[in-house]
């Protein structure tokens, strides 16, 4: 694997030019070098920049913990002072006028707070205070009791000026900062709540107060704005876009550095508002982003510094928790932004990449300048070698540089000379050589001519005689009543190696069409047991000939029928079992089948074996024995033999996409092998009466003439004696000019005629007999031994009702003659045994489909075959196929009714086609 891919990396590198290799690899090292610098620099100034951040954020914290500290401690030292008054006696609920002037001392004194004021066990209150516009106020109930809660505005020295407000029934009992301290005991803070009337935000420490006997006097109390903090959060500088704030345990808010209420108030209460649903998107967000990461404000008891990426910028967070004797238990948010501090990094990042640039163009340029330099001389070099490759020798090779260039210039220049004469020298041997070649091609055209026309008339001649063989074979069979088993079977052999016989010829021009390319498979559905059967009594003959013991090994699955191409695995069998057999003089030959498992249920696998005990092969002569026309020399000298069946054979085999593979040992035997995948076929029936033909003696109704028209005699020898034997009346005719007049004579109910005749031929006859308004009505059959393509266009543009292929098939011909003539046969059932024989459904491989029986096909529906009538109306045999392939794939059940189709589109049958769809769906009215 390594050494492939460094051969593509050496083929890739070498079709690189010459100027690319010395450029890129100069450029990229700067590229990579500045690259690399900028990021280190960028990642160096991003961890400088966390560094600082986190320093101005402690020292923030420290600040503002500072200030809470000093704020908050406040409001708890007044009312100390207050509790040590009224323990000592100093401070009085009876002195009203001593508590209004010591409230307004401290309240001046402590400028921090907002409020200072105290309620009494009576229910009654005594305040002073000033709001945030400045406004200083004085108010209390008469005589320290609950009642009417006057407020006054008040001058600097604490003088009452005018009536502010009235709180009607006030009561010091009705409120948290009055009774709470009490029931603690002690100093407490209360919960922050918002004036009523003012956007206020305060919180309140109180302290239960005791005169010199122990006896509870009151309750005392501070409002510290809230406000104040968030002022002083807004002044605490870490960065522009820094958001602080402030938060309970439970998640309230209680400042911000942003100008955003903490509480709001509904139905004269107040109402705290949370962190995560505060206005200021940046609190709100942070604060989500902070309960993801520590779910719960209360889980934040420890100083925490961290990042968060919140709305997809990066964050640096800082809680601190802050917390006090009396109750406090807050949270110090701060949120600076990463970006707040990148800005001179980025600058500093953006002039680096246009300085990188800048270097970078500079390298490129000077990289093409030295490339220049370099190639300039093998470019004009390079130039001067496709002139040579021209033929333009004249053209100088320059050499203008004394350094390694320049004397590879002058290398190449006495390079070139040489070649000029080379070539020269080469030119007059190429023409003399290809006047020798023309002469010998034209002699192998003539020669190869010669081999077709010779293979063509020998397997006609062969044809002629092997059809009065198999024809009489068949008669014989046919009529066989009276005759033992035994002599039925050796019918049956003259027939079955006849057929080999005519499989043997085929050989010899199906080499012809290897050679030529033009091999093609067909396949059909057939019996697989009863194909084997005939492989198997064809060979098996020979075997006992030669005294071999024949093995035949048959699996307990063998599939019933299968599509496969039938003919084609017939020869490739039959050349492989006569090869054994041949080869073989004692022990034994073996065929084995196997069935074999496919992933697709529809299909299988076959395996076959064929295995001898003969002389075997050598190992150095393995390769050579699927060439054509070779032997081995063990072979020469065993038997005779052309040399074309296993190279047939091989050729076959690949074309179903498979392999035959060997094994031999000389003197022990060999072994052939190969497997095929077939795809199983559940299309058999038993045969019915229709079909089944047995001993025919004759058939119902009047006396029938046929006319039999053929050049050659034992051809018509053979059809007359099968016809008469059935009660027909025939009439002979050598060719059309007399079996035109034979017509006009005798008026046959039928014809059946050669196509290749002196004269005038069968498509001739037939063209005529279609033209004749008195005549075109009788039946016509077709056959010949061999018919080229173009014949058979011929044959369907002369509309014969059916071709039959030489050597003819009886059964195949009775049961065209019987649909023809519509007749019912007179037979014996002397023969009922074959009635249990498995068959195909109706398949003819030749001729027009509609005149044969149907009674077993399944027909697609009309509107299935609207599209396919057209395209046979119109002749378009591509779109003949393309309307089948779609058939075929609506259901497998419409495969007979497909390859009729595709028959007859084989030979441009069309009006067949035509007649076809409407001979099976007369009650559809389709387009003209």
């Amino acid at each position: 694997m390594i050494r492939s891919n460094l051969l593509k990396l050496n083929r890739i590198a070498s079709s690189v030019p010459l100027r690319t290799v010395i450029i890129v690899p100069f450029v990229c090292q700067i590229f990579a070098t500045v690259g690399l610098v900028g990021y280190l620099s960028f990642q160096s100034g991003r961890q400088s920049v966390n560094d600082l951040a986190f320093q101005l954020i402690e020292t923030a914290s420290k600040n503002i913990d500072q200030k809470l500290e000093n704020y908050l401690t406040a409001p708890h030292i007044i009312n100390q002072l207050r509790f040590d008054d009224f323990h000592d006696g100093l401070l009085s609920t009876q002195n009203i006028e001593g508590l209004y002037d010591h409230f307004w001392t401290q309240k001046q004194v402590f400028g921090s707070v907002s409020y200072v004021y105290m309620g009494s066990t009576e229910g009654g209150m005594i305040a002073a205070g000033r709001l945030p516009d400045g406004t200083l106020l004085l108010g209390g109930t008469d005589q320290f009791v609950a009642g009417d809660y006057k407020i006054y505005t008040a001058n600097e020295d604490g003088e009452q000026l005018e009536e502010f407000r009235v709180l009607p029934d006030w009561d010091a009992y009705n409120y948290p900062w009055f009774t709470k301290p009490i029931e603690a005991g002690g100093p407490i803070w209360g919960t922050p709540y918002k004036w009523t009337g003012r956007d206020v935000v305060a919180i309140s420490a109180g302290r239960p107060v005791y005169d010199p006997k122990g006896n509870l006097v009151g309750t005392v109390a501070v409002d510290l704005s809230l406000s104040d903090i968030s002022h002083f959060l807004e002044t605490i500088e870490i960065s522009p876009s820094t958001s602080i704030f402030i938060v309970e345990k439970s998640g309230d808010l209680i400042a911000t550095s942003t100008d955003t209420p903490v509480a709001l108030t509904q139905d004269e209460a107040t109402v705290r508002i949370k962190a995560e649903e505060s206005q200021d998107k940046t609190v709100q967000l942070a604060s989500q982003a902070i309960l993801d990461k520590i779910q719960d404000w209360q889980d934040g008891s420890q100083s925490e510094l961290f990042q968060l990426v919140i709305d997809d910028q990066r964050h640096f967070i800082s809680i601190v928790p802050w917390q006090d004797e009396f109750g406090l238990d807050w949270r110090i948010v701060m949120v600076v932004p990463e970006s707040d501090f990148m800005g001179q990094i980025n600058q500093n990042v953006r002039r680096t990449i246009l300085l990188s640039l800048a270097a970078l163009g500079g390298s490129i340029l000077l990289g093409i300048s030295t490339a220049r330099w370099i190639v300039q001389p093998i470019l004009k070099l390079n130039q001067s070698a496709k002139d040579l490759a021209k033929g333009q020798w004249e053209m100088p090779i320059l050499a203008e540089r004394n350094d390694e260039v320049g004397q590879l210039a002058l290398s190449f220049k006495n390079m070139a000379n040489q070649l000029q004469s080379s070539f020269d020298l080469l030119e007059q041997r190429v023409k003399e050589r290809t006047a020798e070649l023309a002469t010998a091609k034209e002699a192998a055209e003539v020669a190869n001519h010669t081999k077709s026309e010779f293979l063509a008339n020998m397997s006609h001649e062969l044809r002629t005689p092997l059809n009065g063989i198999l024809g009489y074979a068949q008669i014989l069979h046919q009529h066989a009543k009276g005759l033992t088993q035994k002599e039925r079977q050796n019918i049956d052999t003259i027939y079955q190696c006849g057929t080999h016989l005519l499989t043997l010829i085929n050989d010899v021009v199906d080499i012809s069409k290897i050679e030529a390319g033009k091999l093609d498979l067909n396949s059909t559905t057939f019996h697989l047991s009863a194909f084997l059967q005939g492989v198997v009594e064809i060979c098996q003959i020979k075997a006992e000939q030669k005294g071999l013991q024949f093995i035949y090994q048959l699996p307990e699955n063998l599939p019933l029928s299968i599509e496969a191409d039938e003919k084609h695995l017939r020869q490739v069998l039959i050349n492989l079992l006569g090869n054994a057999i041949k080869f073989t003089e004692v022990g034994s030959v073996t065929f084995g089948v196997q069935v074999r498992s496919h992933p697709d249920e529809n299909k299988t696998n076959l395996h076959f074996l064929i295995q001898d005990t003969g002389i075997g092969i050598d190992p150095e002569d393995l390769k050579q024995i699927f060439l054509p026309f070779e032997q081995t020399e063990r072979a020469k000298r065993q038997t005779e033999g052309t040399g074309l069946g296993l190279s047939i054979s091989r050729t076959i085999v690949e074309l179903m996409d498979s392999e035959i593979q060997v094994r031999s040992d000389v003197g022990v035997g060999s072994v052939f092998e190969f497997e095929i995948e077939c795809l199983l076929s559940g299309e058999w029936l038993q045969v019915n009466s229709s079909s089944y033909l047995g001993q025919i003696e004759g058939y119902e109704g009047n006396p029938r003439t046929i006319l039999v028209v053929d050049d050659r005699w034992e051809n018509r020898s053979v059809l007359v004696n099968l016809l008469e034997s059935v009660k027909f009346k025939v009439v002979e005719a050598s060719d059309g000019e007399e079996a035109f007049q034979c017509i006009h004579r005798h008026q046959p109910d039928l014809v059946i005629t050669d196509l290749l005749m002196p004269k005038m031929d069968g498509f001739q006859l037939i063209q005529h007999l279609r033209q004749s308004e008195e005549y075109q009505q009788i039946p016509t059959i077709a056959s010949s031994e061999n018919v080229t393509n173009l014949q058979r266009q011929q044959n369907s543009e002369s509309s014969c009702d059916y071709f039959l292929p030489k050597p003819v098939d009886v059964k195949e011909l009775l049961l065209v003659i019987k649909r023809f003539l519509n007749l019912e046969w007179i037979n014996t059932d002397e023969d009922e045994s074959n009635k249990g024989q498995y068959r195909f459904q109706p398949h003819h491989s030749k001729g027009n489909a509609a005149h044969i029986d149907p009674v077993e096909w399944c027909v697609p529906p009309a509107d299935e075959l609207k599209s396919l009538y057209a395209a046979a109306r119109s002749g378009y045999v591509a779109e003949i196929h393309e309307e089948i392939d779609r058939i075929q794939q609506l259901n497998p059940r419409y495969h007979a009714f497909s390859e009729r189709v595709l028959t007859l589109a084989k030979v441009f049958d069309d009006e067949a086609i035509v007649e076809l769809i409407q001979a099976h769906l007369d009650n559809v009215d389709f387009p003209a």
